[in-house]
């Protein structure tokens, strides 16, 4: 009884702010197409060629190749959840 009686005692000022708005968004709409496709590997280092290379340039080469590699790697994942085996090799 004491427990129901303390809560209808509470102090609810009156200045409180509204509640938030609700949003809803339509999870049925379509990427454009150019979203999902999948990213295509570009060339890489000549095999047959040297380079001499500082060590701050090679680091950056090293920096930028993992970041590519990061984005692509998202990107695929991505469309692949959108649209299963659309990245697989034998789908590119």
């Amino acid at each position: 009884m004491l427990s129901t009686g303390l809560a209808g005692c509470a102090h609810h000022p009156a200045n409180l702010p509204p509640p938030p708005t609700a949003v809803a968004v339509n999870t049925e709409t379509q990427p454009a197409a150019d979203l999902l496709v999948c990213p295509a590997a570009p060339e890489g280092f000549p095999l047959d060629q040297a380079a001499t290379m500082t060590n701050p340039v090679r680091s950056a080469a090293i920096r930028l190749a993992e970041a590519y590699a990061a984005v692509v790697d998202q990107l695929d994942r991505l469309i692949e959840w959108h649209d299963p085996g659309a990245c697989t090799p034998a789908a590119k």
